[in-house]
Parts: structure tokens; sequence; C-alpha cells
């Protein structure tokens, strides 16, 4: 039919021949049924369809496209089924459902806002098909309600082909497959039940950033090969059960939400990554993966954040392999399966002989969280062996797992902080626990970083506290130095040092008061106290040397004072730990005479003093350091004092309640070689009182010089200091309880004063004390 002017035919064409259609003219054809031949080709012109089903259903359309000419089918009114459709020409759907019924291969342009529905055999798509008008749909497969015959179709998209469509439905049972080097470009692409959409190597499938891929109903699966990529604004995974998405190559999508009605394992929709048997990983790049009613596994890569929720499950590899992600969230219902493989004749590979997941940003274990350790082929873990399950960075990690459950791994516990299951030998957690934690702080420590013990295994803040004790344990090496380089005990000698400064650094009033109490003074002296050896703690010398300055007068008439500025530098020295420092002190001492008793006075005093110090704490791996730590210590007393004379004797003793209040700054330590072995320690402090008693015998043994004798006892009310750090990289804390200087320090002293002149004169004094320490004074005196 070489037709150049437009006419309507109503009759009835039929036979087992064709039709032709040429020339720019229109045909319209509007009865029903009334076109029923074995093929209709359309070179140039248009056939227009009025009406529902004018075609019947053995048609075969071809419509034809050159350089010259463009045949076009247009659907009017109403819609059509046919046989077949090939060419590359037009199809002009207007709002109607253009169904192909068996194999086809059709490369044109389609128009309207209608359905091309592919409904049985094979369609191919070669070069190009396209539609361009936002509502329309290419449906593949028997769409609900949709009338006709059902199958299970397949559309191909060949090689440097294009289908471009802004709508793709996948009906049940339905494949679309893109070819290497084709691509789809729609919009929103939709995969139902037991659907099929199959990207192979070089293939490409893109919505846009704002277009969605969906999958709905039971068993739809999206398979990416290797090298194939998909990239889409949203892909949501909804239905009832065993949807998959199985990614070999790429998926790149804004979010990915896996939300399915599954509760168990079995029907859960399944993120599968990588293909074992090729050795290749799969990459999923999304701002966000949420799972509930899912399974993840595989190998390979999920960029961004993958939270997973209820009745959902994490399970890398194909028993076992390697999962990386950025963020990783496990919350209550989810459960995390990691298995262990037997050890191999070398050292263990992550993703090879155990399963790994790595997270590169934050890791969160919220509410009833599970993690589950499972043997594959008979793997354990060894005593003394720690597997990295999680590989994430120090001070990433976050909570605690509802319960961990061991399946036939052997007795292991599990560090929170390395993220690594931790081998006990056969012994189990008692017998480790008996055997390394030995004293009072090693049991509280442990107590304090184990977080939970649901589901039989135990999970152990700490950082590699518990690797490294189940190390030595194992060997049978020192876990008391494995612990003694983890624990802050030491750090109570800042206190100590604080406090012994104040009330040590000055003598006492009454040493006036058998002189001249009007002068200045001058003092050096040196002073170490030790805490000696103690069996379960740590020990320490609290070291100091300075100038003290002194300025005495009367006032009120009989008020003999004195005030004193003193200046120092402190260090200690003690298990792995050392500290150096500068401080200062100021004090006012008064003496009052009681007319009641000759010789006897009322005393007081108060003093502050303030230290600053460097600190270098070696640890497990490396050493720490803390600059500039603050401490200081304020300090009031009363007493009463007696100076009396025995002949040439002169006798001196004296009572006094003190009462004191000391504070060391809270830090956080620095450790460029292991952050994760930094302790942030909490702020000191300690407020109490302490008895003190005196008694000092002098006389000339010349008239320029004085000797004396005398002893001191210093009874504090409280001894010792509980001490509250945790990691810089964590947020568990732990207590341990230093006991420090003795509670009760006793000292004799021996001095020596030689007058140079009547105002002058120059003294000496040592003191050595009940834990093996002393302090030495050298003085200048000037009496006004």
């Amino acid at each position: 039919m070489n037709q150049s002017g437009n006419s309507t035919y109503s009759g009835q064409l039929s036979g087992a021949g064709s039709v032709t259609k040429s020339g720019d003219g229109t045909l319209t054809l509007n009865k029903p049924g009334g076109f029923d031949v074995t093929s209709l080709i359309i070179d140039q012109g248009t056939v227009a369809l009025d009406g529902a089903y004018i075609l019947a259903e053995r048609v075969g359309v071809t419509v034809n496209s050159t350089q010259d000419h463009t045949g076009t089918l247009s659907l009017l009114n109403g819609d059509q089924r046919i046989t077949n459709l090939s060419g590359a020409g037009n199809v002009a759907l207007g709002s109607n459902r253009l169904t192909v019924l068996g194999d086809s291969s059709f490369t044109g342009h389609v128009s309207g806002t209608g359905v091309l529905d592919i409904r049985q055999g094979s369609f191919q798509v070669n070069d190009s098909l396209t539609s361009t008008d936002p509502n329309s749909i290419f449906n593949v497969g028997s769409q609900p309600n949709a009338g006709g015959p059902a199958s299970n179709p397949s559309v191909t998209v060949n090689s440097n082909s294009t289908l471009a469509f802004p709508r793709v439905d996948l009906q049940p049972g339905s494949t679309l497959v893109v070819q290497n080097s084709a691509a789809v470009q729609s919009g929103n692409i939709n995969l139902d039940s037991a659907s099929l959409l199959e990207v192979t190597g070089g293939g490409n499938v893109n919505t846009g950033n704002g277009g969605a891929l969906t999958m709905t109903g039971s068993a739809a699966r999206l398979l990416v090969h290797g090298g194939a990529n998909v990239q889409t604004g949203t892909l949501d995974v909804t239905g009832t059960s065993s949807n998959r998405l199985d990614i070999v190559g790429n998926l790149q999508t804004g979010t990915l939400n896996i939300h399915t009605s599954a509760s168990n394992r079995a029907d859960a929709a399944v993120l599968h990554l990588g293909d074992v048997t090729q050795g290749l990983a799969g990459t999923v790049s999304a701002s966000g993966t949420t799972v509930s009613g899912g399974l993840v596994s595989g190998v390979g890569r999920i960029n961004g954040s993958v939270t997973m929720g209820q009745n959902s499950w994490l399970a890398p590899g194909n028993s076992p392999g390697q999962i990386t992600v950025g963020n990783l969230v496990l919350q209550t219902g989810s459960t995390t399966e990691m298995q262990v493989a037997p050890h191999p004749a070398g050292a263990r590979v992550a993703g090879s002989d155990y399963d790994q997941v790595v997270v590169n940003g934050n890791m969160s274990i919220t509410g009833n969280a599970v993690l589950q350790l499972q043997p594959y082929n008979g793997g354990t873990v060894a005593a003394g062996e720690a597997i990295q399950l999680f590989a994430v960075q120090p001070g990433k990690v976050s909570g605690q797992f509802g319960s961990v459950q061991n399946s036939g791994l052997g007795n292991v516990v599990y560090s929170l902080g390395s993220g690594s299951v931790v081998g006990l030998g056969a012994g189990g957690y008692g017998g480790f626990l008996a055997s390394v934690a030995r004293t009072e702080n090693q049991n509280r420590i442990l107590s304090d970083l184990m977080v939970s013990d649901a589901g039989g295994v135990q999970q152990f803040y700490g950082g590699k506290l518990v690797e490294r004790l189940a190390a030595a344990y194992a060997v049978g090496a020192d876990t008391g130095a494995v612990f003694a380089r983890f624990s802050l005990e030491v750090y109570a000698s800042l206190m100590d040092q604080v406090k012994t400064s104040l009330l040590y650094s000055v003598p006492g009033i009454a040493d006036d008061l058998q002189r001249t109490p009007v002068g200045l003074s001058a003092s050096y002296f040196s002073r170490e106290l030790k805490t000696g050896s103690q069996s379960g703690q740590a020990s320490y010398d609290v070291r100091a040397s300075g100038v003290r300055l002194g300025y005495g007068d009367i006032a009120a008439g009989d008020i003999a004072w004195r005030g004193n500025l003193m200046l120092e530098h402190g260090k200690v020295d003690g298990d792995y730990f050392n500290s150096s420092g500068d401080g200062y002190s100021g004090s006012v001492q008064l003496a009052k005479p009681l007319a009641s008793v000759s010789g006897l006075y009322l005393t007081g005093r108060l003093g502050y003093g303030e230290q600053r110090n460097d600190v270098t704490r070696q640890t497990n791996d490396g050493p720490a350091h803390v600059k500039g730590l603050g401490s200081r210590a304020w300090l009031a007393g009363v007493g009463l004092a007696h100076v009396g004379k025995a002949g040439s004797l002169r006798l001196q003793s004296a009572v006094e309640v003190v009462g004191y209040s000391a504070e060391v700054d809270g830090f956080s330590e620095s450790n460029s070689q292991s952050v994760a072995d930094a302790l942030s320690v909490k702020r000191q402090s300690q407020s109490g009182g302490a008895l003190v008693l005196s008694v000092g015998l002098s006389g000339a043994a010349t008239e320029q010089l004085e000797l004396s004798l005398g002893g001191q006892l210093v009874s504090y009310q409280k001894r010792g200091y509980d001490v509250t750090a945790s990691l810089n990289t964590e947020n568990t804390p732990f207590t341990v309880h230093a006991k420090g200087l003795s509670t009760t320090q006793f000292n004799l002293n021996a001095g020596a004063l030689y007058r140079i002149s009547p105002v002058d004169s120059l003294g000496a004094s040592v003191q050595g004390f009940n834990d093996g320490g002393y302090q030495a004074n050298v003085t200048y005196n000037h009496s006004f």
C-alpha cells in the first residue's frame, strides 16, 4: 500500500500474507479484529489504530526506519496485542498498552504515556530502544490483571545497544539481560517476584540520581557480574522472602534499603558480594545501607554506613571471607556470624582462614545484637591466639553485644577494643582468671573491663590487655608485668608528692620559739620518700629539692609568726613511670603563748602548694606522655607546742592536728606508638586529716655550736587513693586502689647550728624516715 494521503479503513483484512505500508500518508484502522494477516510492515508513514485490539494477536509488526523514511505504529485509542515487534521505526503508544507475545527484536523509538509490554518469548534490543515520555513504561512479563497469556519472557539489550525508558517493570518470572557495553537508562526499575535483572561484564544500568530500583515479592534477583555497573538513586528491597542481590561488579546508590518481612535466615533477602570461585570482590557504594529481614554475605566492600537491624544476618564470605564497610551499626535483632577455619601451616590470613569485617569508620553495637562464633571445617582458636574478626581503628568501637555465642572454637573471650576473639586453652576463663589476676587491683581491672558474659563468652574492653595476658599466660610468661604496664596505680604518686611537699617543706614553728623568732632564713633542702616494696602494689620514690625563704616576727605583742615561700624541683620514679617538674608553696605559721602554763603555745598554720609535672609511663606498646600535669594541696593545722629547759638542754614538743585537701588534674596521655595504650585519667582528689607529734632535744656543745636530736610521727587518717581511668580510645572506666606512702610516717632527725656572729648562724639537719627515705636541710639564719 503506497499511500501519500490519509485514509480510514473500517473493513476486514485477513489471510496468510503480509501488508506493507509505504508513502507519507496515515492509514487509520478502526475495526476490532479487522486486521488479521501474518505481518504488518510499515516502511513509511503511519498506521494508526483507533480502537482496542484492532490487530489480531497473530500479527507480527515491523516498523522500519531508513535514512530517508521512517515508519510509525500509532495506538490512538485502546490496547493492542501482537505476536512480535521488530524494526527501528517509531511506536506511538498514546496512553495505551502494546503487548508483544513472542520473540522480537526492536530498536526504534517509543513515545506516549502507555506501556510496551513484552509478555512472552525473547525480545532483543539492538542499537537503541528509547522513550522520552516521562509516563511511558517498558513492561516485561505478565502484569496482574493485564489479560493475555503469561510465561517467562526475557529481554536482552545486546552489546552496544541502549534501552531507555522512564520506567521498566519486570513482572513475575521475567528477565532483563544487559550485555557487555550495553546500557539501560530508566528513572525507575521495578523487579517483581522471581524476576531477574542481569548485568553482564561491561554492561551498565543507570536510573539517575533521582531514580529508584525496587525489588518486591519474593525471589527477585539483581545479578551484577564482574566489570558491570549499576547506578541508582535508591535501591529498595521489600517483599516476603528470598529476594537476592548478587554484586560481583559495582553497585552505586544513594541508599540501599533491605526491609523484608522475613523472620528467619532461610527466607531473608540476600546481599551477596563477589564471586569466590573467580576471586572477584563486589563493591557497593551507598551513603547508607540498612538491613532488616536480610542477610549480607560474600567478599567485597560496602562503602558508606551499614546498619544491621531486626532479623538481619551479617556473614562474611563463602566461608570464610572478608567484607569491608565504612561505618557499621549492629542493632537489636541482628546476628553476626564469624567463622574460623583450621590453623594453616603458616600465619592465619583474614578472609581465607577466618571471617573478618573491616570497618573503616565507626562500629556501634547496640541492644541485643548477637555475635555467633562458628568453626569452619573444625577450626579452633589456640591458647594465647588472638584472631581479629573486626578490624577497627582504636577508639572507633562503642557498645557491646547482647550475647556472644561460641559453637565450637574452644575456650575463648572476646576483646571489644581490638575486635579479636582470644583463645584461653583448656582451663577456660576460670583457669585464666585464677592464674593472671593475683592481686586485688588485677581482679578489679578485669572485673571493670568485662562488660558482659551473656551467651557464655566474656566481652572485654581495655584495648589489647586480654590478648596480651592470654599470650603471656599460654607460655608461662609474667602476666604481672603486662598489668603493671597497663595499670595507673603509680599516678597516685602525684598525690603523695603534693601532700608531702606542703607538710615537710618547713620546720615546725617551735624551732623558732627557743631562739629569737624575729629574722630571715634561707634553706636548701633535699628529700626522698619511699613506698617500699608493696605486695601487689606499684612502688615508687618521691624526690624533691629546692630552696625555702622565711621571715619571722612578733605581732600583737606576743604572737610569733613566720611566713615561708618554697620553690622546688620534684621527681617521681616508679614501676614503668617517672615524672619531673617544678612547684611552689607558701605557708604562714603562728604561735601564741598560753599564760596558764609557762612555755606552752597555741600553734596554727595555713599552707598552699602547686606542682607541674611532665610524666612518662611505659606502656605495653611504647611510652605514654603527659605535659604540664597540675596538682595542688591545701593544708590547715592547729596544735600545742611546749618549749622548756632542763639545765643547759632545751626540750621542745608539739602536737598538731592537720586537715588537708589535695588534687591532681584529670588528663589524657599521648602515645605516638600506640594510641590504644594511652590512658585518660580522671581527676584525683582526697581530703582528710593527720596527727603530727614531734619532740626535740637541743643544747650547746660549745659557745658557737649547738646540737639537736628529735623525732616526728605523722599519722594520716586515710591511706591510699582510688584512681579511675579508661583508655583514650574507650569509654569503659576501671578503678584501682593505690596504697601510696605509709599511713604512719616516722622520722628521726639530727642537726647542728653554728653561730657565725651574734645575729648570723648556719644550720644543717638530716631526717631519716622509717621507709628508708630522708630529708636534709642547710639553713642560713639572720636575726634582728
